[in-house]
């Protein structure tokens, strides 16, 4: 590991022995390597986190980006000798103030049965951002928790990618996970999720400080707790026996779940999918057919914006 953890010169990882204890400095200032390479994709992989040629996350790419984008080919892979093969036998501390993945990864990280795979009760507005975190196991076990005492927020994720399965054993309430949980809440923009959840969980604890911004939100649930979600201009897709809630301050952000329930308490129009979803069309809500979506003109009569 290079740098000395301050802002002007930062920790510079190179394996996990160095990823947990840069994590784990208080205060400190981390970042991935940039192993950047010209991406050889022409199709457009949601698993990955294309950049420009310093590394920078681009969002919403499109096919015809890819010509001039790149991508970061560093991965810290729980899977590998210097890992966790085996599945995590403790939690990870976040204790820093940043961590910037420039687009790269961290793979196949399993937690059975312990408390938190990332856990912080020290910090207050930390930032992660630019990791593509894939293929997350957690049985029993939540994936992370913030907790502190001085702040509405303790991390704000910017730029990250979340796909894995979660699931709970547990048959009683009382033992209820999370897969963002804690008392303190997370802010997330323009992230992506692609979350397999089965049992008692909370995917994020709904505080008024922790909303989706501009987030595309993928998950299919078989819960016994109902989802509640803050999303502003965000996609929310995927299946739901239960259904899901929209808290207060949810504004201008699609559902196109099959579900046969959605609550609101939505602060602006929100659109709901009426060729996924069955039930009742909730307070401040449009039901718009796959059709109508595709029609900005529609959109917009109904003032729901449109980027142009």
């Amino acid at each position: 590991m290079t740098g000395t953890g301050t802002q002007n010169d930062p920790f510079i990882i190179s394996d996990w022995a160095d990823f947990i204890t840069a994590a784990g400095t208080s205060g400190a200032y981390v970042e991935f390597p940039k192993n950047i390479v010209h991406t050889s994709d022409r199709a457009v992989d949601p698993n990955k986190l294309y950049t420009d040629a310093n590394g920078v996350v681009q969002t919403n790419v499109q096919t015809s980006d890819l010509a001039n984008l790149y991508e970061n080919t560093f991965v810290l892979d729980a899977n590998s000798s210097d890992g966790f093969p085996e599945g995590l036998t403790t939690r990870i501390e976040f204790n820093c103030a940043s961590i910037n993945g420039y687009g790269g990864y961290i793979k196949n990280l399993a937690a059975r049965g312990i408390d938190f795979v990332f856990h912080t009760d020290t910090v207050s507005q930390g930032t992660i951002s630019g990791i593509a975190f894939l293929n997350i196991y957690c049985e029993n076990s939540s994936f992370f928790y913030s907790s502190n005492s001085s702040g509405a927020v303790s991390v704000y994720f910017t730029k990250c990618i979340f796909t894995g399965r979660f699931i709970n054993t547990y048959t009683s309430s009382y033992y209820t996970k999370g897969v963002f949980t804690g008392n303190r809440g997370n802010s997330f923009t323009s992230c992506s999720f692609n979350c397999e959840i089965k049992g008692y969980w909370d995917f994020i604890r709904p505080y008024a400080s922790s909303p989706f911004n501009y987030c595309r939100i993928y998950i299919d649930i078989d819960e016994v707790s109902l989802p509640t979600f803050k999303a502003i201009n965000s996609y929310i897709l995927g299946e739901s026996g239960l259904g899901i809630t929209l808290a207060s301050g949810t504004q201008y952000t699609v559902v196109n779940m099959i579900t046969s329930r959605i609550d609101s308490y939505a602060s602006d129009v929100c659109l709901i999918n009426t060729d996924s979803y069955s039930g009742t069309i909730p307070s401040r809500c449009v039901g718009v057919t796959t059709a109508q979506l595709k029609d900005a003109s529609y959109l917009s009569s109904i003032g729901f914006p449109i980027q142009t």
